[in-house]
C-alpha cells in the first residue's frame, strides 16, 4: 500500500484498480478480519476507500462525467498529478479511456457497507456514502438497460478502430479438391507465433479454439510439404472489427514475398470462413505466414468517440446487485431495492446456457441480448456468493450446476483449465471454492480438497523493504501476484458468506428478497 491509500494491483506493477482489483482485494481483507481478527485489514480497507473517494470526478450537470471512476490507474512517474488514468491492454483495441464500469462503479457501495458492518465506523460511513451513492447513481443513469432490468458494462472512448486478427487452422487440398491434411492453431508443434497472440474457445471454432492477435505486424507461421497444384486455404473468424491479413510466402524459409490479403470484415460474426490463400506452382516445401497488417476495411472503422459497450457481463451483475443492496441499507431508499429485485428475479433465466450447463459470460447487443458461452470460470462462484440467499432466484440447482460443469477441467493437481485457456489459474481454483463453500453440501468433496490444497501451493513468498510478504500466483508461468487474485482467494479460503442479513423492502410491509 502507498502512503496515501491507494495500493498496486501487483508488487511490480504502476497500476491501481483496474477492472476493480483492489475492490476485490478489500473484500478479502473484510473476509480475512471476520477469520483472523487485525485492525490492519479495516484500516487498509478504509484507506483505500478515502483514496479512491478522491480519485471521482466532479463535473455538475454533465451526466457523462459526474461521479465517475476511470477503469483503472496508473502511477505517474513525475506528478502533479500522482496518478493517471490507465486502459492497460485496452489500449491495443484503439481507447484511450474506459469509465462507468460496472464493478468500479458498484462495489465502493457492497465494500463500505461491509467495512462499516465490521468496524462501527460512522464517521467513515458518512463521509463517502456520497461518494458511493453518487458513483452507482452516475452508473444506473448511464449504464442501465431497462427493457432487461440488466447493467451495460462500461463505455469506451476510441480514439482509433479495433482490428482483430484471427486464425483457426490451415487445411491442405488436392487439385481435385480432396482434403489431405488440416492443421488446428492449438498445435504448438506446427505454428510459430510471433508478437502479441492470445487464445480463447469460441464453440463452433475448430476444435472450440482460436488463436487471435490486436497489434500490427504479429504473424503466424507454418510450413507445408506441397505437390504441385495443391492449395492451401486458410480458416480464421470474420467479423465487423477484424482486419486485413497479409499472406507471405517463402520457398526458403527466410526471403518472404507478399501475396495477395485477405480481408477479414463482415457484418455479423462468422466462424469456420476458409479463404484459398495459395495454389503450389511446383512441389516443394513452402514457408507461409498470415500476418496482422494494422489495416481494417472502412467498413470496419467505427467513428470515434464515447461508446457504450453493448454487453451485460454475469459477474458485472452480481457486483451490481452487491452495490445496490448495500445502498439501500445505507440509505433506505427503495429504488435500489426495486433494482435489485428486478435484476435478481430475472437473472438465472436470461443468463443460464441450457445447452452448456453453465453461465454465459455476458448477453450482447441490443435487448434481449445474445448469450456469448465463452467458458469463464468466475461466475460459476461469484454468482452463488452474491445470489444464494435470494428467494428471487431460482432454481437453485443452478449454483451446483454451473460448478459441476467446471469439475471435468480439474487437472491432477487440482487446478482447473476450462477450454481456451494456455493453463490453469490458481484463481479459477479461488472461484471454485467460493462457490462450493456457498452450498449445503459440496458437489465432489475430493475435487474441492484438491482445489483447496492447489491453490494454497499456489502461494509465493518475498521480501519487500525487509518485510516477508506473500501473494498468490497468477499462475505456474506467469508469477504474478496480482491483488485481485489475493482477495478471491482469502474469500475462499475463509469460507466467506454473503454478509447480507437483513431481508430487502420495497416497503415496511412487503418483502421482496430475503439477505
Amino acid at each position: 500500500m502507498r502512503g496515501d491509500g491507494a495500493f498496486l494491483d501487483a508488487w511490480d506493477s504502476n497500476l491501481i484498480n483496474f477492472d476493480a482489483n483492489s475492490l476485490y482485494a478489500c473484500m478479502g481483507l473484510l473476509a480475512a478480519f471476520e477469520t483472523l481478527g487485525g485492525q490492519a485489514y479495516l484500516d487498509t480497507v478504509k484507506n483505500f476507500l478515502t483514496w479512491f473517494a478522491g480519485m471521482q470526478i466532479s463535473a455538475p450537470g454533465d451526466s457523462l462525467n459526474d461521479g465517475t471512476w476511470n477503469i483503472g490507474y496508473q502511477v505517474n512517474p513525475s506528478p502533479p498529478p500522482t496518478y493517471l488514468p490507465a486502459t492497460g491492454p485496452y489500449a491495443a483495441q484503439g481507447i484511450s479511456e474506459i469509465k462507468w464500469v460496472d464493478a468500479v462503479q458498484a462495489l465502493p457501495a457492497f465494500v463500505l457497507w461491509w467495512y462499516w458492518k465490521l468496524s462501527g465506523d460512522n464517521a467513515t460511513k458518512d463521509a463517502l456514502l456520497p461518494v458511493c451513492k453518487k458513483g452507482l447513481d452516475g452508473f444506473i443513469h448511464n449504464n442501465y438497460d431497462p427493457e432487461t432490468g440488466f447493467f451495460f458494462s462500461s463505455w469506451q472512448n476510441k480514439t482509433a478502430p479495433t482490428i482483430f486478427l484471427y486464425h483457426d487452422a490451415i487445411r491442405r487440398y488436392s487439385p481435385g479438391g480432396n482434403l489431405l491434411e488440416q492443421y488446428n492453431n492449438a498445435e504448438q508443434d506446427f505454428f510459430t507465433y510471433s508478437g502479441a497472440w492470445s487464445s480463447y474457445a469460441p464453440l463452433g471454432a475448430i476444435g472450440s479454439d482460436e488463436h487471435y492477435s490486436l497489434s500490427s505486424q504479429s504473424y503466424v507461421q507454418f510450413a507445408l510439404n506441397l505437390e504441385s497444384g495443391d492449395e492451401v486455404r486458410w480458416v480464421t473468424q470474420t467479423a465487423w472489427d477484424v482486419g486485413i491479413a497479409e499472406i507471405l510466402v517463402s520457398t526458403d524459409g527466410s526471403n518472404f514475398n507478399l501475396i495477395d490479403p485477405v480481408d477479414g470484415y463482415t457484418e455479423s460474426l462468422l466462424l469456420q470462413q476458409e479463404f484459398l490463400i495459395y495454389i503450389a506452382p511446383s512441389a516443394g516445401t513452402y514457408w507461409f505466414r498470415i500476418r496482422h497488417s494494422g489495416t481494417i476495411n472502412p467498413a470496419g472503422n467505427i467513428a470515434p468517440g464515447w461508446q457504450r459497450l453493448a454487453s451485460r457481463f454475469t459477474a458485472g451483475q452480481s457486483d451490481v446487485a452487491l452495490g445496490l443492496t448495500a445502498l439501500w441499507l445505507l440509505t433506505r431508499e427503495t429504488k435500489y431495492a426495486h433494482l435489485a429485485a428486478r435484476l435478481l428475479r430475472r437473472f438465472a433465466q436470461k443468463f443460464w446456457s441450457s445447452d452448456d450447463d453453465r453461465w454465459y459470460i455476458s448477453l450482447d447487443g441490443p435487448a434481449p441480448g445474445t448469450g456469448n458461452n465463452f467458458w469463464y470460470p468466475m461466475t460459476s462462484g461469484y454468482t452463488p456468493f452474491v445470489q444464494k440467499q435470494s428467494r428471487f432466484f431460482q432454481p437453485t440447482s443452478y449454483f451446483a450446476e454451473s460448478l459441476q460443469a467446471l469439475e471435468p477441467h480439474q487437472d491432477a493437481e487440482g487446478g482447473f483449465q476450462p477450454p481456451g485457456y494456455l493453463e490453469p489459474e490458481y484463481i479459477f481454483a479461488a472461484f471454485y471454492l467460493l462457490g462450493q463453500n456457498q452450498l449445503s453440501s459440496k458437489t465432489n468433496p475430493p475435487a474441492f480438497d484438491l482445489a483447496k490444497e492447489h491453490l494454497k501451493a499456489g502461494q509465493y513468498l518475498l521480501t519487500l523493504g525487509g518485510q516477508p510478504v506473500g501473494g498468490i500466483l497468477f499462475s505456474k508461468r506467469y508469477q504474478y501476484l496480482y491483488t485481485n487474485i489475493a482477495g478471491f482467494t482469502c474469500l475462499a479460503l475463509a469460507a466467506a458468506q454473503n454478509p447480507f442479513d437483513e431481508e430487502l423492502k420495497f416497503s415496511a410491509s412487503r418483502m421482496v428478497m430475503p439477505q
